[in-house]
Formats: structure tokens, sequence, C-alpha cells
């Protein structure tokens, strides 16, 4: 964590993407984009909530804290220089959550809209709705998608989406938000023997029929920040 968020303050990019590692590897990228843009909306892609504290974990790996850590429960040389407001995140395709997550979700009043609840609504729409005028950061862990279908994860969870959905709904994040992603991260993928045609599932996911990361650098590029 150290290391990331000294390169990434020295750097100062003004998009990060990051891919690899499990889903603790999104605390830097996603504490230096909360303190460049204080309005920051975080779309947590996840099966899991990762709203742990350490004292609630039942697992005690930090994965599953990485999200409470960014929203300003963590130790202090992990601690976020600004953290995330709870109304300023959205977790998305989340479906198995600890009891103390559960508490956290409903007393923080934090969106959630499980799988089931993505195939019916219109979760861009929920994202515009909550962004208004800010950036967003999108996480994707890979274990959102069912694993019947891709299994290559480190905590598979079942009943999640198709590629097809998961595609569908990048591309709607993505054509909701021009030029106004300024990170992605894509964690948690572990293969269990060879899995073929992963190149092009993975570029699917960043491609045009994805998140289009190509249209939203150039999009991003035309805009002026400052």
């Amino acid at each position: 964590m150290a290391g990331a968020s000294s390169f990434l303050q020295s750097r100062q990019p003004e998009q990060v993407f990051t891919i690899g590692g499990d889903c603790s590897v999104d605390l830097a990228p996603m504490s230096y984009l909360r303190w460049r843009y204080p309005k920051l909306l975080v779309a947590y892609i996840d099966a899991h909530a990762d709203l742990n504290a350490e004292w609630e974990s039942p697992s005690g790996h930090f994965h599953g804290m990485s999200l409470r850590a960014l929203l300003g429960t963590a130790p202090e040389d992990l601690q976020p220089r600004v953290p995330l407001e709870a109304a300023r995140l959205a977790l998305l395709g989340a479906r198995e959550l600890d009891s103390s997550e559960q508490v956290f979700v409903e007393k923080n009043e934090v969106r959630l809209l499980s799988t089931a609840d993505l195939k019916v609504q219109d979760a861009a729409q929920v994202l515009v709705d909550m962004a208004g005028d800010g950036v967003v950061h999108v996480h994707l862990d890979l274990d959102v998608l069912d694993p019947v279908e891709f299994p290559h994860v480190n905590v598979p969870a079942e009943g999640g989406l198709s590629v097809q959905q998961l595609l569908r709904l990048l591309h709607s994040i993505s054509a909701a938000f021009p030029g106004r992603i300024c990170g992605v991260t894509l964690t948690e993928f572990r293969p269990r023997g060879q899995v073929k045609g992963l190149d092009k599932l993975l570029e699917s996911f960043m491609g045009p029929d994805g998140l289009d990361l190509a249209k939203q650098v150039a999009s991003w590029r035309s805009v002026s920040r400052e």
C-alpha cells in the first residue's frame, strides 16, 4: 500500500488502471483517486462487499476489509488521506455478505444492487443519479460472474452474472459516463487448470463491448478538468 500510494502521489496520474491481485490491490488506487477527485463515485462490482472491519472478519483476510478501509476504518498505515463517504459507494452484484457487513450496509444506507437486482434494474442510471457531475472508479472482481460459467477466482459465489450480462453492465456504465471513468481495477483472477480464451475474455471486458477504455481515455483527454 505504502509503495503504491507513494508512486501515485509522485506521478499524480489523471486516470489509474490496475489489473491483477486480490481486491486489496485497489485500496491505493481508490484512496488516491478519492483524494484527487472530491466527487468520486466508486462502482464496486463484486460478489462480496469487502466491508468487514478487522475485528469483525470471519476469515481475517484483508481483501475482505479493503473497502471498509477506504471508508475510514483501517490501521493507521492504511488509512486513506480522505475517506470515501458511504453515499459515494455503490455495490453491484454483491450476494455474499457477512452479518456484520449487512449491518454496516443498512446502518450507513450503502446502495446495493444484488445480482438479481442487476437483471431488472438500470444500474447505470442508478450510478448517474448518485454521481452527479463527479467521476467514477470501477472496481471489477471477477467473482461477480457465476462460477458455473467462470470458476477461475479466489472465492467463487453461486448465483452470479453470465459473461454477457457483465458485458452489458460494463457497456452501460461506459455509455453513461463518457470521459468520466477515472479508474478501473480488475482483480481476483485465479486460474483453475488451463483457461482457454482468457485473454480474449479479459479484453472484451475492457474493450468496445465492455468499458471501452480506449474511448474513455480519448474522451477524458478532450475535456479540461482544471
